[in-house]
Parts: C-alpha cells; sequence; structure tokens
C-alpha cells in the first residue's frame, strides 16, 4: 500500500515537473538567489544571506533529480518497437514458406523504419537534454555562489 501511494506520487511529481520548463527554474533560482542576497541586506542580516542561494540549489537538484521522463518515454516507444520487430521475426521464422523476399523487403522497411525512429529520438531527446544540462548548471552555480557569498554581499552598506 505504502510503496503503491509513494509510487503514484512520484509519478505526479515527475508528470508535473514534465511540464515545467528548465529556464523557468533557472529564472526562479536566480530569483530565489537574489532576492535571498536583497532581503538579507535590508533586514541587516548578512549571515541569511545564503538562504535563497541554498533554496535555489535544492530546486535545481530537485528539478534535475526527477525530470527524467522524456527519456524513459523515448526508450519505451523503442523498445515497444523493438520488440514487435523481434515478434515479427519469430512469425517469419515461423512462415519460412510462401514468399520470402516480399517478407523480407517488409522487414526491411520496418527495420529502417525503426533505426530512422531512433535517430530522430536520439537527436530531439540529445539536443532538450543538452539544453536542460546547461541551464541547470547555470541554475546550480548562481544559487551556489549567492548561498557561499551572499553574506559578502549583503554585508557592503
Amino acid at each position: 500500500m505504502i510503496r503503491t501511494v509513494s509510487r503514484s506520487l512520484r509519478e505526479k511529481v515527475v508528470a508535473s515537473l514534465e511540464k515545467v520548463p528548465a529556464s523557468f527554474v533557472l529564472l526562479l533560482s536566480t530569483m530565489l538567489s537574489f532576492g535571498g542576497i536583497a532581503v538579507a541586506w535590508l533586514l541587516q542580516r548578512p549571515l541569511d544571506a545564503g538562504r535563497g542561494g541554498a533554496l535555489a540549489v535544492a530546486l535545481s537538484f530537485l528539478f534535475l533529480f526527477l525530470n527524467f521522463g522524456r527519456s524513459q518515454k523515448t526508450f519505451a516507444i523503442l523498445s515497444e518497437e523493438a520488440s514487435e520487430l523481434e515478434g515479427h521475426l519469430a512469425t517469419i521464422e515461423r512462415q519460412a514458406r510462401g514468399s520470402m523476399e516480399a517478407r523480407m523487403v517488409k522487414l526491411e522497411r520496418r527495420v529502417e523504419g525503426l533505426v530512422a525512429a531512433m535517430r530522430v529520438a536520439r537527436r530531439i531527446d540529445g539536443k532538450s537534454q543538452l539544453d536542460q544540462n546547461i541551464i541547470l548548471a547555470v541554475s546550480s552555480v548562481i544559487g551556489t555562489l549567492a548561498w557561499g557569498f551572499g553574506d559578502l554581499i549583503a554585508a557592503l552598506r
């Protein structure tokens, strides 16, 4: 029961994160980082300036570790297609009589379609993954710098 509830909650969180663009995480992390410094400066509590940066880093890590649904979906689609292809191969082997050449042409087209789908999926997923990684790296760096050095900036008067 607990495992089912946690799996359901995890799936909901992952589904929600898939809808959040990485650029929004960057914007929110930047606002948290600089906002924490600004609040600490206004309240004259420089030691609290890193809290926004800590939240920004936590947000970046949360997004990074929980947002892997796109790659899983791509893999699931390609795996399903590959298993269908294996089933088709088994059927061809069982039905070796008849026009073997026609079946081989049909099979060749399916294999070419699978390879083309894999190339497109890798290109699309690879590009978006690279963009996401860069944005999350920048977000983490901004948060870490605010966390580590925000107190020095907030102490300036």
